[in-house]
């Protein structure tokens, strides 16, 4: 899962993108 990828780095854009892949 990329969000797991994602949460280890906590930067703004890797957020949006996570919050982006949710509400895809």
């Amino acid at each position: 899962m990329p969000s797991l990828i994602f949460s280890r780095r906590n930067t703004n854009k890797d957020k949006k993108i996570i919050f982006f892949l949710h509400f895809s």
